[in-house]
């Protein structure tokens, strides 16, 4: 019983046996033309399978938020760039801009209510030196971090 763990299940009755699987998988990116890159080289992570999990993923809360892209365009960028993210439910929204020292440079958005869908924010570092720079995207769900690069 190699890589198998018994667990009780609490919910009702029965033992339900945790199996170790491997599951392989593939990387492309998609620019804001739709143009879909090759795969990336196969890569696995690993990990424990539930089979007391529900079939049947209909009841699942459907108001999840989920962030489906963030990425800017062009990057590199002088001294314009556009921060595009799409989100499926609306959701109060913060996009801020940081050095590459984590301080603050500028808030895009401020907690704003921003419908599902796809959007952008145009964002200018004309006043800016060259560098490394970090767009936060969060809402109360969820946060991603991307770095981009301005060049004068």
């Amino acid at each position: 019983m190699d890589n198998m763990i018994l667990y009780t299940f609490t919910g009702g009755s029965g033992i339900c046996e945790y199996q170790y699987k491997t599951f392989l998988y593939r990387v492309t990116a998609i620019d804001s033309a739709n143009n879909e890159s090759d795969p990336s080289n196969l890569d696995s992570i690993s990990g424990y399978d539930d089979p007391c999990a529900p079939e049947d993923k209909s009841n699942i809360n459907q108001n999840h938020f989920e962030l489906k892209k963030l990425m800017n365009y062009p990057n590199p960028f002088n001294p314009e760039t556009n921060i595009s993210f799409e989100i499926t439910n609306s959701a109060n929204v913060s996009l801020v801009i940081y050095d590459i020292n984590g301080r603050e440079i500028m808030k895009l958005l401020n907690n704003e209510n921003i419908s599902a869908g796809v959007h952008s924010v145009n964002f200018n570092a004309v006043n800016l030196p060259s560098g490394v720079y970090f767009y936060k995207l969060s809402t109360n769900e969820f946060s991603k971090i991307n770095k981009m690069l301005l060049i004068k």
